[in-house]
């Protein structure tokens, strides 16, 4: 009995997880690796590409931890993703056998074994995830810039952004202020 119960423990431990692909005229596997993100879609930049005219260019992508986890995030396709016929709405966590509709594709998640320690239901606790990208922040200096109650004319802007926004204006008519 406890050579059987080892056997299982080996075989889970080795267990690879992968996506099974399925489309008219199509059928591919696909290995899923720890701690890798897997961006899904029609651009040639995307771990995987489908070709279907039906999915959008970055249509959703599945985010590893290296824990073991793997979650399904909808990057805003127009047409949507199914996760076991459901629209997702929010990031997804996998499980096997869960069903991926994209487009025409049909992906099937094999070989995940929900790490030891893990919740089962998502909702009871909180969900994080990172991804790193370029962010660019505008930071502006207002302080400088009148308030003006009036209408500002159209020269008042014209004046304001030949001589940059920071610099007093002057043209602009502040009505409360008797100006």
């Amino acid at each position: 009995m406890t050579n059987r119960i080892d056997a299982a423990a080996s075989v889970l431990e080795t267990a690879k997880p992968y996506l099974i692909i399925s489309a008219p005229e199509t059928y591919r596997e696909v290995e899923l690796q720890l701690g890798k993100t897997y961006r899904i879609g029609r651009l040639a930049s995307c771990e995987i590409v489908l070709q279907d005219r039906l999915i959008s260019r970055k249509q959703a992508m599945i985010q590893s931890s290296e824990a073991g986890e793997f979650f399904l995030v909808d990057l805003g396709s127009s047409n949507g993703t199914l996760l076991n016929g459901t629209r997702l709405t929010a990031p997804a966590p996998l499980t096997d056998g869960d069903h991926i509709k994209v487009g025409e594709h049909h992906l099937t998640v094999r070989g995940l074994v929900r790490p030891a320690g893990t919740l089962d239901d998502c909702t009871t606790g909180t969900q994080v995830m990172f991804a790193r990208r370029l962010v660019s922040v505008l930071v502006a200096d207002v302080r400088d810039i009148p308030v003006s109650l009036g209408k500002p004319t159209r020269n008042c802007w014209q004046a304001r952004s030949e001589r940059g926004f920071g610099a007093r204006a002057t043209c602009c008519r502040n009505t409360a202020a008797g100006a």
